[in-house]
């Protein structure tokens, strides 16, 4: 069990709360919904983040993510530390261009 604010989760919930702070940064995705879930087997509660879409047939569906939270930070600080394109690179998560190609022929 764990308290989120005022509010209990317990094992094997998901809490979702609106993002109040979409409309302070309009020009990043911020999620619509936030909250957590608690997955109840031992492993670490997690962030979730929700964001309200579309279909391609334009039926509404959520799409959502979740992340470990970061010790110390807001919420609002979290979403800002959603890193970018160019610290992704810097730190290795992504690289541009194509992978090197082996040397040899089929079968290596």
């Amino acid at each position: 069990m764990l308290n989120l604010g005022n509010v209990t989760v317990n094992p094997r919930t998901l809490v979702l709360f609106p993002n109040r702070f979409k409309d302070e940064a309009p020009d990043k995705d911020r999620p619509d919904l936030w909250g957590t879930v608690n997955f109840g087997d031992g492993s670490p509660v997690v962030r979730a983040s929700v964001w309200l879409k579309a279909t391609r047939n334009g039926e509404a569906m959520l799409r959502g993510a979740t992340s470990y939270p970061i010790p110390g930070k807001s919420e609002a600080e979290m979403q800002a530390a959603e890193p970018d394109l160019a610290s992704m690179m810097e730190t290795g998560q992504v690289t541009k261009g194509m992978p090197k190609k082996s040397k040899g022929g089929r079968g290596d």
